[in-house]
């Protein structure tokens, strides 16, 4: 069923599916439904004969569902985007969630409602949409007059839109250097790095272009003492590259600022994404043009040249708005200057330092884990009484195998109603037959394969291989990095050591050093739990006394596995999870061997069941940290938003739901920021310390990973900056009281270790911090 309304309507509006009273008549919104949209729109002053009205999915799905996942994705892409190229609306307004997935790829209503979000690219992108309830929400709460008036509320505001001022960002140029006390800047390069054109704007709309001929020079009359720009480290590494002193300016990242005061943005941290969702509109020729030259398109330099310097006046409009939010929030203004500004800068160097790749030894670990991938398909087809390996990676084949010809019990289905064979539904039937534990290590060997060693081979064989940051990648304020995924050596012999890849060039080390249980340190602290504190302050191994506690048998008799549950559980239970998810970790986190032990040492039938008694019992060990989730879930739920000891804030909305499992995992989430995002920092800003002494020696680095950062040191003075780096990252606690004004009363102990590969570095005896 198509939509309908005007072929060039500047106004659409996408439901979710047909209901029954459609599927008969054949017109979208002409039943109960319908009803309440058409008054919404008499009452917010639009014309339904001038708007165009669809749906996400096409087909009606039947009265007892909604739409699948597939359908939503099939109908979206083959339908609704043809649709949007044809009307090309000027502004889209999304009533519901699944009409909000289909737009966006982004859920819930609730947590969204009334916010402008962007069109995803994959539908053409650069189309604001206004996300709102959908009608029907109003019928099924019953007539809620609260449902209703945002309905009609969101309309008006669609009107008001689209009858404003023509949306256009007017920019012009001078011809004389720009005296405003804050200058934007942005950059625009070809594919080798080039500078094509870049722009110095005001806020008011003032612009001086420049190219390569052009630098240093208009830099050196520029009256501004603060440089803006988006993505700062891009544009000043280029501006480095021809020769621009920026040192006697305060640069600075509305990215980053973005992020301080909120890191719940999904990724949503592009300068596109940042003025719809700050303006809720934004100039439909720069939009155009954003498309076409990050689509790799040949752009006019007049049109570029314009586009910079709107994305310049942007950036200068968008730093004003966030520096009036900051005043308010003086810990984030001193978080940016003594963190973050600093780490992106010393990142900055890490991104254009090479990763010491050693390609004979990928080869040779490809060799060897196809040798085992191919076994391991010989011996599942054995298991299987096939005589032939069919396509194991094919989802078909294993249904046919595990639900037909092992006749295994079905324990999970997809949106589309087949049997998963997805990882949650191996785990709940590998305990039922050898098959799937021998599966579960077929797929982890494929992983390890495509993911790591079979790329690396393919992207850095003929070119090095330099690691990506990005500060603002993850809602918890951790950094975000391709590197940092890198899986460590485990324990599990059938599984390859993919970090000794990254091997030291001739005549240096690879040192790393890792804080020792930052995060459990952080929260006994923070909650605080006398108990844990105790433990930790008088140097007792934390993980061994609570497996002792959890099974029920003193620290001697404590095995390998049973230490592994207590560990897992150290880092699970302490950030709130809930029994299921403690499950969902351990099935991550534990092999299949390990995962039957611990359910015989239990005795229960299921890793359900077991989580369940560990999470009683570990609760009952440290019944402080109960208490800090019932004081923090209170905070969250009552301000919508986490905020950690040193400032950092992210907001959750779903704190505040109506829906109890959508509070308890917002509140979950919201302990996990407040200890994460300060054990990150401390990280970082033990490498910001670090850094000029480790560099001035010769160093290169550092890659952080997590809780730890690598560095490829001189071998000659190896011992020595060892022993500095765990000095500096032990005695971190007295500048972040200084700096931060956080009081860290309990001992952070680092580990540095030594060795020519990365996966096979050992710990060293160097002096600990005093």
């Amino acid at each position: 069923m198509w939509g309908e309304g005007p072929p060039r309507a500047r106004l659409m509006i996408v439901g979710m599916a047909p209901g029954s009273t459609e599927d008969v008549r054949g017109r979208p919104f002409v039943g109960p439904a319908g009803e309440v949209l058409n008054e919404a729109l008499v009452a917010a002053g639009l014309d339904r004969m001038q708007v165009y009205v669809t749906n996400a999915v096409k087909c009606f799905p039947g009265r007892a569902s909604k739409p699948s996942r597939s359908d939503i994705a099939t109908c979206t892409d083959l339908y609704l985007k043809w649709e949007i190229e044809q009307v090309r609306p000027e502004l889209i307004v999304a009533m519901g969630d699944v009409a909000m997935l289909a737009l966006t790829n982004r859920s819930g209503v609730r947590a969204n409602r009334g916010q402008i979000l962007e069109l995803r690219s994959g539908l053409g992108g650069g189309v604001p949409v206004l996300v709102t309830y959908h009608p029907a929400a109003f019928l099924h709460a019953s007539r809620d007059p609260n449902v209703i008036q945002a309905i009609r509320a969101d309309l008006i505001r669609a009107r008001e839109m689209l009858e404003g001022a023509p949306q256009r960002l007017e920019v012009r140029p001078s011809d004389a250097p720009l005296v405003a006390p804050v200058v934007a800047v942005d950059v625009e390069t070809d594919a080798n790095g080039a500078l094509l054109v870049g722009t110095l704007a005001s806020a008011d709309g003032a612009y001086v272009a420049f190219t390569a001929d052009d630098l240093p020079g208009c830099f050196e009359q520029l009256a501004a003492q603060k440089l803006v720009a988006w993505n700062a480290r891009f544009d000043t590494a280029v501006l480095a590259r021809y020769g621009v002193d920026l040192s006697r300016f305060e640069v600075v990242d509305p990215m980053l600022l973005l992020h301080l005061l909120d890191s719940g943005r999904q990724g949503r941290y592009g300068l596109e994404a940042a003025v719809l969702d700050e303006f809720g509109w934004a100039d439909a020729n720069w939009l155009a043009s954003k498309q076409r030259v990050h689509g790799g398109e040949q752009v006019p330099l007049e049109e570029l040249t314009q586009y910079c310097a709107q994305d310049a006046v942007y950036t200068a409009r968008l730093y004003e708005r966030f520096r009036e939010r900051l005043r308010a929030a003086p810990r984030l203004i001193r978080l940016y200057r003594t963190l973050v500004r600093p780490a992106a800068e010393m990142l900055a160097g890490t991104e254009a330092t090479p990763v010491p790749l050693d390609l004979d030894y990928l080869r040779r670990l490809d060799d060897d884990l196809q040798a085992r991938i191919v076994a391991l398909g010989h011996e599942l087809a054995q298991l299987a009484g096939l005589s032939e390996v069919p396509n194991f990676r094919s989802h078909k084949v294993l249904a046919e195998v595990l639900y037909r010809r092992l006749a295994l019990p079905i324990v999970k289905v997809t949106d589309g109603g087949a049997p998963s064979t997805d990882k949650i539904a191996l785990m709940e039937l590998v305990h039922l037959s050898p098959f799937v534990e021998r599966l579960l290590r077929f797929r982890k060997l494929n992983k390890l394969r495509s993911a790591y060693v079979q790329r690396w081979l393919r992207l850095y064989s003929d070119r090095p291989y330099f690691a990506t940051y990005s500060p603002h990648g993850t809602v918890t304020g951790r950094l975000s990095s391709d590197f940092q995924q890198v899986p460590r050596v485990a324990d599990d012999p059938e599984l390859p050591n993919i970090r000794d890849a990254v091997a030291a060039p001739p005549g240096f080390l690879i040192l790393e050093a890792d804080y020792s249980m930052l995060e459990l340190r952080l929260i006994a602290w923070h909650a605080p739990e006398p108990t844990l504190l105790d433990l930790i302050r008088r140097g007792v191994d934390v993980h061994r006394h609570t497996a002792g506690r959890l099974f029920g048998v003193p620290p001697d008799a404590v095995t390998k596995t049973m230490r592994h549950t207590g560990k897992t559980m150290n880092f699970g239970s302490g950030y709130g999870a809930a029994p299921a998810k403690v499950a969902e970790i351990m099935r991550i986190e534990m092999t299949n061997t390990q995962v039957r032990e611990v359910c015989r040492l239990l005795g229960v039938d299921s890793l359900l069941d077991a989580a369940r008694r560990l999470h009683a019992a570990w609760h009952e060990a440290y019944p402080g940290i109960r208490q800090w989730h019932w004081r923090e879930g209170q905070v969250i739920t009552a301000t919508g938003r986490a905020v950690a000891p040193h400032g950092r804030v992210r907001w959750l909305p779903k704190a505040q739901s109506r829906n109890a499992d959508e509070r308890a995992e917002a509140i979950r989430e919201g302990c996990n920021h407040v200890i994460q995002s300060l054990a990150s920092d401390l990280t970082l800003l033990a490498g910001v310390q670090a850094a000029p002494h480790l560099r001035d020696a010769g160093a290169l680095g550092p890659w952080p990973t997590h809780d730890s950062l690598m560095w490829v040191v001189p071998e000659a003075q190896a011992y020595s900056l060892a022993a500095f780096l765990r000095a500096t990252m032990e005695g971190i606690g007295a500048l972040v009281r200084d700096l931060w004004g956080v009081n860290l009363t309990v001992p952070l102990v680092a580990e540095v270790k030594l060795g020519l590969r990365w996966g096979s570095v050992k710990t060293v005896d160097v002096p600990a911090a005093a």
